[in-house]
């Protein structure tokens, strides 16, 4: 699987699926593609990911963690949105409590909720809003709950 930094346009262009996006590499995207065969159908699994400006700390041992954001176009389960953490921990939001309430700040406007579901990856619902705000914002702020570690917010830069 290789990985390779994109910019932006280029990388909504391929994920949507427009017919004239190009191949560029951008060493200043914060943005990752990549692209995996779904061994079920012999389609291609579209992926892209950026990881959060901040940290935060597991356990009383200070290590470093991350939060991932991806969108992901699946030839058997469509387009989704989500968060991943570090394997050792994961989301205090569970399908058995029909999910949570996540708090979402694109750039500077107003805080917006969003249902979401998931304990290891983090499904956001509605995709179609947040994809809409997600094209032409800068930074993004998002509020979750972690089992391990509380709430925390996860800063992602999601321009160029």
């Amino acid at each position: 699987m290789k990985i390779i930094g994109l910019s932006v346009f280029f990388i909504f262009c391929i994920f949507f699926g427009s017919a004239n996006a190009q191949t560029s590499e951008s060493e200043d995207s914060n943005w990752h593609y990549d692209l995996i065969e779904d061994r079920m159908t012999n389609k291609i699994i579209k992926r892209i990911y950026t990881q959060s400006t901040n940290s935060y700390f597991l356990d009383s041992n200070y290590v470093e963690r991350k939060v991932f954001l991806f969108l992901i176009n699946h030839p058997r389960w469509g387009k989704k949105i989500g968060l991943k953490v570090h394997q050792n921990d994961s989301f205090f939001c569970f399908p058995s409590h029909n999910g949570c309430s996540i708090n979402v700040r694109f750039d500077e406007g107003e805080i917006k909720a969003y249902r979401a579901v998931g304990k290891d990856d983090l499904i956001i619902e509605d995709y179609a809003s947040f994809v809409f705000d997600l094209k032409t914002a800068q930074q993004l702020r998002i509020e979750v709950d972690l089992v391990r570690q509380g709430p925390i917010v996860a800063s992602f830069e999601i321009s160029g």
